[in-house]
């Protein structure tokens, strides 16, 4: 497999959500292979998880490992795409857009390549550990020993999405369909990432993952657009290259990540994307 030597970098002015392909490619989809498994985690023991007396109060439990589905077409490329959610988001972020479109998943399916959906640790079908909450509850802890949870309102997710400058104002030539926003609203889940531990657990599953399908390319949003940087930092094998859409938390250390890894660097939308990732053979 040859090393990690791509990273790509793209804007979206509405995030992923409203970023798809039409439906041009509609017909029959041809998989060969489907399925989900987890990466990363360890087990702990508690004995803070439940006050139900139908439940046991202590035992053992596993924390902090990812999900992933995946699905890989017929005659599919050696090359794999990783998707990585951003913010308050869960691995649907990839799949069907709000209005119904194709999904960057299905898109880069279509395309011959396999992709590997993955939700972050805590997130979606990630559990999180339950422990600090139902010792709170049961009064054995003081309320300050919670985890740092939160919630992104509409109104502040309009502007972290790029929506427009303030809710509800829209940014001239915005592309985002505001006539299914109710849909995207529903994709938003509580986000754990202010609870976990450092570094982030999804990165060390991420590398995993890598490993186990060698030869990734790691797509991250937002949020997560540090991510395939630590992960390659970590251990750079199974990873041919990294693209980052609207990477904000990225930004101040790209210069570095890219000096030190000798990435080079291209700014391109999903289509092209493919055609690069193609036409580089990674």
């Amino acid at each position: 497999m040859k090393p990690l030597a791509i990273t790509i970098t793209f804007v979206m002015a509405a995030g992923i959500a409203g970023c798809a392909s039409t439906r041009n490619d509609s017909g029959p989809l041809t998989i060969a292979r489907q399925g989900s498994f987890f990466v990363g985690g360890k087990n702990i023991q508690s004995d803070a998880l439940s006050n139900l007396p139908a439940y046991a109060p202590a035992g053992t439990i596993a924390v902090n490992q990812v999900y992933v589905r995946y699905q890989e077409p017929a005659n599919a490329k050696k090359t794999s795409v990783v998707f990585v959610h951003g913010c308050c988001l869960t691995g649907k972020t990839w799949e069907s857009t709000p209005d119904g479109r194709m999904g960057w998943d299905e898109l880069f399916v279509r395309k011959g390549f396999p992709t590997y959906v993955v939700d972050q640790a805590s997130r979606g079908r990630s559990a999180a550990d339950p422990s600090a909450i139902v010792a709170v509850k049961s009064g054995r802890q003081a309320a300050d020993k919670l985890p740092q949870v939160f919630g992104a309102a509409q109104e502040g997710a309009w502007q972290i999405f790029r929506f427009g400058p303030k809710y509800p104002d829209v940014f001239p030539g915005m592309q985002f369909p505001l006539e299914a926003q109710a849909e995207f609203w529903k994709q938003m889940v509580p986000d754990w990432l202010n609870a976990l531990p450092k570094p982030n657990p999804t990165v060390p599953a991420l590398s995993e993952l890598a490993r186990k399908v060698d030869g990734a390319v790691l797509i991250s949003h937002s949020q997560s657009g540090i991510y395939p940087f630590e992960t390659a930092r970590l251990n750079p094998a199974g990873i041919r290259a990294s693209s980052r859409s609207s990477p904000a938390p990225a930004l101040r250390q790209t210069a570095i990540c890219l000096r030190s890894r000798e990435f080079r660097y291209w700014c391109y939308g999903a289509t092209t994307l493919i055609s690069l990732l193609a036409g580089h053979h990674v």
